[in-house]
């Protein structure tokens, strides 16, 4: 991740979006993207401002990042099609992708806790309750995300002014 260049995003105004399947992409990514929180929570390096929990936008991946684990490795969310993924090293070579297409954050949970437990991190420490609440969705009672349902409305949060709500002033453009 080091060597990228930091930069401010470009926001772009929305149009031609259908403002409820806009609103449910924005939920269904804000869902997902709190598997990144978590894994923060649980694994990076804690900072006194809270720091290590804000995660970075990635422009050359279309997505937001967190800070490095305390093994080296990052995770990362695709916003389009609701990917993470688990990086290791400098750049963007990762070594495992999870679709949470069609899937639920249980499976999400299992399969991080699997390559992350492989790594020697704690499994259990994502389980660590949030320090905020999330909005009500069908998603936190167990449904399955659907991105493949919304393929253009997410794409407009990458690149939109929905974009404010997800990442920090932390940019990463290559």
């Amino acid at each position: 991740m080091s060597g990228m260049s930091m930069r401010g995003p470009d926001w772009m105004p929305l149009r031609g979006v259908d403002q409820r399947r806009l609103s449910e992409a924005r939920l269904q990514a804000h869902h997902a993207v709190q598997w990144l929180a978590r894994a923060a929570r649980a694994y990076v390096p804690p900072q006194p401002d809270d720091e290590h929990t804000n995660l970075g936008w990635d422009g050359a991946l279309g997505g937001l990042t967190t800070h490095p684990l305390k093994d080296g490795a990052w995770l990362s969310l695709k916003i389009t099609d609701l990917t993470l993924a688990l990086h290791v090293g400098e750049g963007r070579t990762h070594v495992q992708s999870f679709s949470l297409d069609s899937r639920s954050d249980a499976q999400a949970r299992q399969w991080l806790s699997e390559q992350l437990g492989a790594r020697g991190l704690d499994a259990h420490a994502l389980d660590a309750p949030s320090p905020y609440d999330m909005p009500a969705h069908a998603i936190s009672q167990g449904a399955a995300y659907g991105p493949s349902g919304l393929n253009d409305a997410l794409p407009s949060l990458r690149h939109g002014s929905a974009m404010p709500h997800f990442c920090s002033a932390r940019s990463k453009d290559k």
